[in-house]
């Protein structure tokens, strides 16, 4: 196509035109997309500000709510709600940004070639669950090529760093004070990430929560009601 396109360049846009056509609108639509989930989060910000002064009395009328219509048991799913929030927010993004934090900190030191991008692809990455391993290690690679021995593995040491510490803090952060088991919290972060973007990070966990408490909640029950039968 490339030497096509250098011989007669209209003739080669007329023949590639359907599937240009085709591939612009896809990436149109993912612009769109992002753009909509970007301006979907930012209205929710919003609206969380304005409800964040009278939130603890919102949120004692939705337990009171809850424990008319569930009983204990409604109200306890809301404090799950409540407490699945600020975990995720401490342990995913709280982590993240100080994993970009600390990665642009080093991008810096080193003198990395736009070290403010790498460091937000870092949270990006970060945020949504791949981890920073894609921007950090064509980093190190990047180094070991270009700076000397000294310099790259002190890099490569602070990277690795980096790159792990969310292994630690976030198991800690995510899963503190909460009986809902740590798989279950990281499946609805990605999954409601990967089906609603930003707001599904929060959304994806919480629905996964309460629904396992649920499960295993009539389980127990199922238990119960087996062991008082007459046999």
């Amino acid at each position: 196509a490339w030497t096509q396109a250098s011989g007669n360049l209209e003739a080669t846009l007329q023949r590639l035109a359907p599937s240009l056509l085709q591939a612009g609108g896809t990436v149109l639509g993912k612009i769109a997309g992002i753009g909509l989930d970007l301006i979907g989060f930012i209205v929710s910000v919003i609206i969380a500000g304005f409800l964040f002064r009278p939130g603890p009395r919102l949120g004692e009328g939705l337990k009171l709510f809850a424990r008319r219509v569930a009983g204990e048991r409604g109200a306890g799913f809301v404090d799950l709600a409540a407490a699945t929030i600020r975990n995720v927010a401490r342990g995913v993004i709280g982590v993240a940004l100080l994993q970009a934090l600390l990665a642009g900190l080093a991008f810096s030191l080193f003198a990395i070639p736009a070290a403010s991008v790498l460091a937000f692809a870092v949270l990006i990455f970060c945020i949504v669950q791949i981890g920073p391993a894609p921007v950090l290690l064509p980093v190190v690679i990047w180094a070991w090529m270009s700076m000397e021995t000294r310099a790259a593995l002190g890099l490569t040491l602070i990277l690795v760093f980096v790159g792990l510490i969310d292994n630690v803090l976030k198991p800690m952060l995510v899963a503190r004070g909460l009986k809902t088991p740590m798989l279950v919290i990281l499946a609805g972060v990605i999954g409601g990430t990967l089906s609603y973007g930003l707001i599904g990070l929060f959304l994806g966990p919480i629905v996964l929560g309460v629904f396992y408490d649920l499960v295993v909640a009539w389980i127990g029950s199922t238990r119960r009601e087996d062991e008082v039968k007459p046999v």
